[in-house]
């Protein structure tokens, strides 16, 4: 085949040869051999002309390599200085690449002024040998300016990485999750079986949280993160089993917590949705529906009508789905970062009363709680139910909350809400880790 090839080769170029890799540069000797053996196809002048210049290679593009540009160098200049048996006289020509046609020679005087120093010249000029350059455009005007060397700024704190949704979606918005009853290690369930969560369910959700979410106190939930997702953990209806249970295990990971207290309600008190609805699959919609709408969520009124209505109540509950007592509570604050918050005085529901009776139910439970516990009650209000109306905010704002929360969405800009109505993701039972994960980086916003 070589033999072949040989008969219709006079001359071989190779052009950017700086750029040519080991096995390209094999294939030109191995094509080239027959023009120094005087064995050659046919007779005549035959020639190589490879043009390049080491500092223009991008070493490493197409596995180009400087040594090698070298070695073919040394291999042509031999084989064509041992040539003896070819006809006619052959001779090898070094053509030096110095003669710049683009710079002006102002330019290439700095070129080579840097060049010539031993940090700048090591591995752009082969052998040793000096870089310079002639300037074709003699006379012509050239500038060189040098500058300060530009100052890097310090670097800033890498952000976690977050999955391009939840970057999207999330970004610069809050979570407010909302949690009510925990169920002990050890206990069956009871109550109203949406409201309730095992105790190893709440410990897995926390150990997401707390390695995933940047949790913090529900009244620092808007100042800046830490690029994580910004989240605040809230506690509905001081449930016994969250006030202890649920406190031991935020404890136990340093994680904050909000828990919304109705002190008309403390004390060992069974709330009428469990009496009425304890441990049913499935909750009676229309029931509820009557008790809050038709009878405004009050727990005496609700438990009379039931009882007329032939509907038995179960008081009768395990200790955790009661109410907890003081002591209870203050035995929870003595954990860093635990707060309460006044989710009113009786439970209501706030939207179907008067502006006079929601300003009474609101005062009066954020008075009780300040004068029992000082520092350790904010001034954040959770709507019993999660319902809300607009004399509700009103009533709220004026009696001097900073905020108020209802229930339903999920992530939120504090600028694109009322503070009056924030709105909370509701935490039922049976939600996986894997559902809060996805809840949590916004593949699932509400």
């Amino acid at each position: 085949m070589l033999f072949k090839l040989d008969g219709g080769l006079d001359h071989i170029l190779v052009d950017e040869a700086q750029d040519t890799n080991p096995e390209q540069w094999r294939i030109v000797a191995a094509l080239a051999e027959e023009f120094f053996s005087g064995r050659g196809a046919r007779e005549g002048e035959r020639t190589i002309f490879a043009v390049g210049d080491t500092k223009q290679s991008i070493y490493s593009f197409q596995r180009a390599d400087p040594e090698e540009f070298r070695r073919m160098h040394v291999h042509f200049r031999d084989r064509v200085t041992a040539a003896r048996e070819h006809p006619g006289a052959w001779t090898w020509r070094d053509v030096a690449l110095d003669v710049s046609f683009r710079s002006t020679e102002a330019v290439l005087v700095a070129v080579d002024a840097v060049f010539s120093l031993p940090q700048a010249h090591d591995g752009v000029a082969l052998d040793g040998a000096a870089v310079r350059h002639t300037a074709q455009r003699r006379g012509q005007a050239g500038r060189v300016e040098l500058w300060p060397a530009v100052e890097t700024d310090p670097p800033e704190p890498a952000e976690p990485w977050q999955a391009p949704v939840t970057q999207h979606r999330v970004r610069g918005k809050r979570l407010i999750l909302a949690y009510h009853g925990i169920i002990p290690e050890g206990e069956s369930p009871a109550g109203e079986s949406a409201l309730f969560i095992a105790q190893r369910d709440f410990a897995m959700q926390l150990d997401v949280l707390a390695a995933e979410a940047d949790v913090v106190a529900l009244e620092r939930l808007d100042e800046p993160g830490d690029g994580r997702p910004r989240v605040a953990i809230t506690i509905d209806d001081a449930y016994r089993g969250a006030v202890t249970a649920g406190v031991r295990e935020l404890a136990a990971r340093s994680l904050p917590a909000t828990i919304f207290v109705a002190p008309g309600r403390l004390n060992n008190h069974v709330f009428w949705w469990d009496a009425l609805l304890y441990a049913r699959a499935e909750p009676d919609e229309e029931l509820r529906n009557h008790a809050l709408y038709k009878l405004g969520g009050a727990d005496e009124r609700v438990r009379a009508w039931a009882a007329r209505a032939g509907i038995p109540a179960r008081d009768n509950v395990p200790s955790y789905t009661q109410s907890a007592t003081r002591a209870e509570l203050s035995a929870a604050l003595r954990f860093p970062g635990i707060k309460l918050g006044s989710h009113s005085w009786s439970h209501p529901n706030l939207a179907s009363l008067g502006i006079v009776e929601i300003a009474a139910e609101v005062r009066r439970s954020r008075e009780w709680l300040r004068r029992e516990f000082g520092e350790k009650a904010i001034d954040w209000l959770a709507y019993p139910y999660g319902l809300e109306s607009t004399q509700a905010r009103v009533a709220v704002a004026e009696a001097s909350y900073t905020g108020a929360l209802c229930m339903g969405g999920g992530w939120h800009r504090a600028a694109d809400v009322s503070p009056f109505a924030r709105p909370r993701l509701n935490i039922a039972a049976g939600l996986s880790v894997a559902g809060l994960r996805a809840r949590l980086h916004g593949a699932i916003i509400s």
